[in-house]
């Protein structure tokens, strides 16, 4: 029996939590900043974020993704993925500004936009159709 699809599930389920949580977390830096001192807003983007990244880890190990050179899009995933994370850091901890917040919004969507694309294309440069 393979868990590969159930794998797939919870990955694909918990990137889109993530997205949610974060742009939730965004509108409230942006329009109720007081909401974000909820503890359970702390924690449980962290909770899902790293049930993501073990099911991440999963997919690559039971779906045979390994050696990386064979699988390029992967290093590109992991790479936009590091960005995106820099983003988010910069977007509720460094911007002082909401002309900056807002800058840093839409570069973290379209970095999401990107990892989706390069998940489903399986491509570094997805070509969206």
């Amino acid at each position: 029996m393979s868990f590969y699809p159930l794998l797939k599930t919870i990955h694909i389920s918990t990137v889109i939590f993530s997205f949610v949580f974060f742009l939730t977390r965004a509108y409230w830096l942006l329009r109720k900043p007081g909401l974000l001192q909820n503890k359970a807003v702390k924690i449980l983007p962290h909770i899902n974020d790293s049930i993501l990244l073990f099911s991440a880890l999963a997919l690559v190990y039971t779906g045979k993704l390994l050696p990386l050179s064979d699988n390029p899009w992967i290093i590109a995933k992991v790479s936009a993925l590091v960005c995106y994370i820099i983003n988010g850091v910069y977007l509720f901890r460094i911007a002082s500004t909401h002309f900056q917040r807002y800058i840093a919004l839409t570069i973290a969507i379209l970095i999401y936009l990107y990892l989706l694309q390069t998940a489903v294309s399986k491509s570094i440069i997805p070509v969206i159709h």
